[in-house]
């Protein structure tokens, strides 16, 4: 993701040192990926489309980079210097496109020259008064000294893409826009390695190309994939193995331990309470004691003397 600060950057509200921060930003938190995003490319066209091929360039050189953007006046944004770093352009006629909807990307040499060439066209002293599109992020005009010519044809007489210096109000220094006609641009990404990754992760998951055959435009027809649907499913670059220094073996992880899952003791069962004995009953009834005999009413007489 693009900072905040950068998000809502501007011209207007920018220093020289503020710009300056911006790029240091970028050589440690952005370009390291970009080289990545060429390598998943490549891989993805071998696979997918073995038959075609991207035809692109050795690396520029650091000293030639420096060179050019000394004639320029300018500083490319880190990420698409990066790029450089890893691939001077493309060859003409590649049967696979670097991004859709634009021609190939061109040679260090050939951005100057057509940079220079621009020049005398240049509508610096209109961007003030000109019109702001594309929601704020792109100031309509067609030709400006901090606008970086990277993709064209061999006589840059079709659609041409830029890196973006001048953005509008909400849009983002080093934007990523190409032309979808004479005089109509679109934004591809807010940075260059932002719309490398968008194509690189819509091809891997299978969201480009489109299945809808009548597109006006293959790079309006891309910005519309991800105005739509906000979030789509990019994977991230695979994992970096770690290699051991010469002369000492990697030791092999160990593997994590299973847990034992604890054991609950169960809680003992109370004994059973001794049921009550019942006392047998006897049958034999209890011996009343027997009753003294009464006294008759005749007494026995006592013999006379």
């Amino acid at each position: 993701m693009i900072p905040l600060s950068r998000r809502s950057a501007s011209p207007s509200t920018l220093g020289a040192g503020d710009l300056q921060a911006l790029f240091v930003l970028d050589v440690f938190l952005y370009t390291e990926r970009v080289e990545s995003l060429w390598s998943r490319l490549e891989a993805w066209v071998q696979t997918n489309a073995p038959n075609m091929s991207l035809r692109l360039r050795p690396p520029a050189t650091e000293a030639r980079i420096a060179a050019a953007e000394l004639e320029l006046g300018l500083t490319f944004p880190a990420d698409f210097r990066r790029s450089l770093l890893v691939h001077d352009g493309q060859e003409h006629d590649p049967s696979f496109d670097w991004m859709p909807g634009c021609n190939p990307l061109a040679t260090l040499d050939a951005i100057v020259e057509q940079w220079k060439d621009e020049q005398d066209r240049a509508q610096d002293g209109e961007t003030d008064d000109a019109k702001v599109v594309l929601d704020g992020r792109f100031r309509n005009v067609l030709w400006h000294s901090r606008r970086i010519p990277i993709a064209g044809t061999q006589y840059w007489d079709q659609d041409n893409t830029y890196l973006d210096l001048v953005p509008g109000p909400t849009g983002t220094i080093g934007q990523l826009v190409t032309m979808t006609s004479e005089c109509d641009f679109t934004v591809l990404g807010t940075s260059f390695r932002q719309a490398l990754e968008r194509y690189v992760g819509a091809l891997e998951t299978g969201n480009w190309p489109p299945r809808d055959t009548e597109v006006f435009h293959a790079a309006d027809s891309f910005v519309d994939l991800f105005e739509d649907r906000q979030t789509l499913p990019i994977p991230s670059p695979p994992p970096v193995e770690r290699v051991a220094p010469p002369g000492r073996a990697a030791k092999p992880k160990p593997k994590p331990a299973a847990k034992a899952k604890p054991k609950v003791a169960k809680p003992k069962a109370k004994p059973a309470k001794p049921k009550p004995k019942l006392k047998a009953r006897t049958t034999a009834a209890k011996a009343k004691p027997k009753a003294k005999p009464r006294a008759t009413a005749k007494a026995k007489r006592k013999p006379k003397r």
